[in-house]
């Protein structure tokens, strides 16, 4: 994919309409950054301490993906945007990646949840699992929608420039990470107001604080004896 590709897909994972929406509402939650992205991304690997081996099996993976999308220039041939092939590929990787987490030790797999559950900054409070663990009253689910609905405001404002293609990457990154820092202490707002089993609760959810780095994705090590294409592709 193309840089502004995947700049535009992370912001849409970080600030997806899900803000404005009832915590509990519906489904299991949003799910945020799939582990297959945080596997590929070379801070994660650092902090799961993965081997070499794993991170090759990692970038293969990457690698396979990437083909599959037509090497970023579109769908087939280059000639748009695939949905059926994206989808097909997706699930592939995903399946792949799946397998690659079976093979972490507990503490990995823990680890790697928590910072999955990091990454979905204010979307992790309407995440089913986490109001059951938290055990959120309706008072505190209202409550949070309150502090949800008005970062959204201010994310929604940032985001009126627009992420897509021919947006200019340098606004479109600072952008980013304005929304990362709403996201931030929105969250932090929201946890100051946890009793004390609730903050402790969530503690064990999220670990130690974790700083995700978008750039660092695309898995840590390269497949042996396969070229990875052209350097504007990640």
């Amino acid at each position: 994919m193309r840089k502004w590709i995947v700049l535009a897909f992370l912001a849409a994972v970080l600030v997806a309409p899900v803000l404005a929406q009832r915590p509990g509402g519906g489904g299991g939650g949003p799910r945020g950054m799939s582990e297959g992205m945080l596997l590929s991304n070379k801070g994660v690997q650092e902090e799961l301490k993965l081997t070499e081996q794993q991170k090759e099996t990692i970038a293969a993976i990457s690698a396979k993906q990437r083909e599959s999308f037509g090497g970023g220039k579109g769908g087939k041939g280059g000639k748009g945007f695939d949905r059926e092939a994206f989808q097909k590929a997706m699930e592939e990787s995903n399946k792949a990646y799946a397998k690659v987490k079976e093979d972490l030790k507990p503490e990995q797999k823990k680890r790697l949840h928590q910072i999955q559950i990091q990454a979905q900054g204010l979307r992790a409070f309407s995440n089913e699992e986490v109001q059951s663990a938290l055990k959120l009253t309706d008072k505190q689910k209202e409550e949070i929608k309150e502090v949800a609905d008005e970062a959204g405001k201010d994310i929604a404002e940032l985001r009126k420039g627009g992420f897509g293609k021919g947006a200019d990457r340098e606004k479109m990154a600072e952008n980013q990470k304005k929304i990362a820092k709403l996201n931030k202490e929105a969250t932090e707002r929201i946890v100051k107001t946890l009793n004390a089993d609730q903050q402790k609760s969530w503690k064990d959810l999220t670990g130690e604080p974790f700083e995700l780095k978008f750039e660092g994705f695309g898995g840590g090590g390269r497949p042996k004896g396969k070229d990875r294409g052209e350097k504007k592709d990640i």
